[in-house]
C-alpha cells in the first residue's frame, strides 16, 4: 500500500518543473522542522538554529538558481540524534527522519534526483507510521497491519498535506 501512495506523489511530483520539485523540497524541509523542535525542546539535544539555517541557505539558493556546498550534508548529519541515545523516545525517531528529510533535500538541490523527493516523502510517512504503532498498539506481524496503518486518520492527514503541498507549489514559480 506505501508503494501505491509513493508512486501515485510520485507522479504528482514529475509534474512539477524542476524549481517546483526544489521548492517542494524547501517546504517539506520546513515542515519537517517542527518535528525536530520538539525534540530539541524536550531532549535539549541539537542545535535548531543550524537547522533553520540550511533551510534559509536552501531557499536563497532556489531563488538564486545555485548549488549548495556539498558541506552541508556533514552540517545536516551532525544534527541527527542516535535513537539509541534516546531509548526509544518517538521524537528522537523524528528527529532522524527529520535530519533525513533535510539532508535529502540540500542533495536534491544539487542533483535533481526524484528519488532524493520519493526519499522525503517515505521518511515522513516512516514517522506518522511509527506514532501510529506506537499510540494504537500495533503489530507489524499483524494481519492486515498496512491497511490499518494507511486508513489512520492521521496517515490520511499526513497523505493529504503532501498532496496539498504538491498542489500548492505547482500554483508558484
Amino acid at each position: 500500500m506505501k508503494t501505491q501512495i509513493l508512486f501515485s506523489l510520485q507522479n504528482k511530483l514529475e509534474k512539477l518543473n524542476v524549481n517546483q520539485q526544489k521548492f517542494f523540497a524547501y517546504k517539506f524541509s520546513f515542515k519537517a522542522f517542527s518535528n525536530y523542535e520538539q525534540f530539541f525542546l524536550l531532549e535539549k539535544f541539537g542545535n535548531i538554529n543550524k537547522f533553520s539555517e540550511i533551510l534559509e541557505k536552501i531557499k536563497i539558493s532556489i531563488l538564486e538558481n545555485k548549488n549548495l556546498p556539498e558541506s552541508f550534508l556533514e552540517e545536516v548529519e551532525s544534527l541527527s540524534p542516535d535513537t539509541n541515545d534516546f531509548g526509544g523516545n518517538l521524537l528522537a525517531t523524528k528527529a532522524v527522519d527529520s535530519c533525513g528529510i533535510l539532508y535529502n533535500s540540500v542533495k536534491f538541490i544539487n542533483e535533481n534526483s526524484m528519488e532524493l523527493l520519493v526519499d522525503m516523502i517515505s521518511l515522513s510517512l516512516n514517522s506518522v507510521q511509527m506514532q501510529i504503532e506506537i499510540e494504537k498498539h500495533y503489530n507489524y506481524n499483524e494481519k492486515n497491519f498496512d491497511a490499518e496503518i494507511f486508513n489512520d486518520d492521521l496517515m490520511k492527514a499526513e497523505i493529504l498535506s503532501i498532496e496539498n503541498l504538491i498542489s500548492q507549489v505547482s500554483l508558484q514559480l
